[in-house]
């Protein structure tokens, strides 16, 4: 049953309507095949770890993740995470992460701190969604420009302000 051809075509740009580390908030992906379950996207290998949801329990990465770390005058560092910790601020569980960096080095991270991704092989960026979490993306028409402009501009500044106070 590939109902899902019907809606959709291979090469067609779209975005889940929900989100998690993979697939953050608003990423566009590409229709790469159908399945009898749903619609096979490929998205971004590298996707950015939204630092809020890194460090609960929903947005938790998984050991032998890999991710690559904005490390202040240094630049983008690629590690694995080794160990997950979480303890407890307030009411919540806060998760932070050891990383063992490539060049052998690794520390103990609260990513809410820095600027990462997730590092993905095609394979793993490439999820299967059912036809109604997904919609189309026209990138051509201006009020998806305007869209991403507004949400690349909102996220800019809510970062610009969180780093501002954490000094």
């Amino acid at each position: 049953n590939n109902s899902g051809m019907f809606h959709f075509a291979v090469g067609d740009r779209v975005r889940w309507l929900l989100s998690n580390n993979r697939v953050p908030p608003r990423s566009v992906g590409t229709v790469v095949g159908f399945q009898t379950t749903g619609v096979l996207v490929e998205f971004p290998c590298g996707p950015k770890l939204i630092r809020e949801l890194v460090s609960t329990e929903e947005g938790a990465l998984d050991l032998r993740t890999r991710i690559s770390i904005l490390v202040p005058k240094v630049g983008w560092k690629q590690g694995l995470v080794t160990q997950i910790y979480s303890r407890l601020e307030g009411k919540t569980d806060v998760f932070s992460y050891k990383v063992l960096y490539d060049n052998g080095e690794d520390i103990d991270i609260d990513l809410r701190n820095f600027e990462s991704k997730l590092l993905l092989t095609r394979d793993e960026a490439t999820l299967c969604f059912p036809i109604g979490d997904l919609e189309k993306v026209d990138e051509e028409s201006l009020l998806y420009q305007v869209d991403e402009w507004w949400h690349q501009f909102c996220t800019d500044l809510y970062f610009v302000r969180n780093d501002y106070f954490e000094v």
